[in-house]
């Protein structure tokens, strides 16, 4: 509506995001280093809370795009959360292989719930988690194998949001074709120049 291109408001969202989840997964380590964190390495818990808190950021962009109100989409996302967080219980333990588990973690919450476990093991034997045990696995998945799974959820759900926010319908404006992705450059300027000009932003 103010004439801000895509690329400007998705990364104007991005470093905001980065910037908020920072300070706060700092502050997450700095409070639990001394009760709860005693004997693990702080570096490794600082990456997997920033890890996995940008993984919200296209699961933002998704939510609001279906449904555009704060209340309506404050509610879904609650409730999208505690759902994935029930199927992260539901498949813990030894009983499911780490390939399982690992495609299971394309689901955020599930990944961090088995990363937790893993991290929380470790404590729990005394020796804390470091770069050693991390590659270790515990009930079939390392910390390891979670943190790479949040790293790819940042990027899978990051491109989600934004093709979703992109052809979900709007009140105000005209989403993109389905099939917007995989259209030339070409076709989508010839489609612009078609469409009336207060259409164009």
């Amino acid at each position: 509506m103010m004439g801000l291109n895509d690329k400007s408001y998705f990364t104007g969202w991005f470093i905001f995001m980065f910037g908020i989840i920072n300070m706060m997964s700092l502050t997450l380590v700095l409070t639990a280093k001394d009760r709860i964190f005693k004997e693990s390495d702080l570096s490794l818990i600082y990456m997997m809370s920033v890890l996995y808190g940008m993984t919200l950021y296209g699961f933002a962009f998704q939510v609001v795009a279906f449904l555009p109100t704060k209340k309506s989409a404050g509610t879904l996302a609650s409730l999208l959360h505690i759902i994935s967080f029930y199927v992260a219980f539901a498949f813990r333990g030894p009983a499911w292989g780490n390939t399982f588990k690992m495609v299971l973690s394309l689901i955020p919450n599930c990944a961090l719930a088995f990363t937790v476990e893993h991290l929380f093991h470790c404590e729990l034997q005394g020796s804390g988690l470091d770069r050693t045990m991390a590659a270790i696995p515990y009930q079939n998945f390392s910390f390891v194998n979670g943190c790479t799974m949040l790293a790819i959820d940042v990027v899978v759900w990051a491109i989600l949001g934004y093709y979703f926010d992109q052809v979900a319908p709007r009140e105000i404006g005209l989403p993109r074709s389905i099939w917007f992705p995989c259209q030339s450059r070409q076709r989508k300027e010839i489609v612009l120049a078609d469409m009336p000009e207060e259409c164009h932003n």
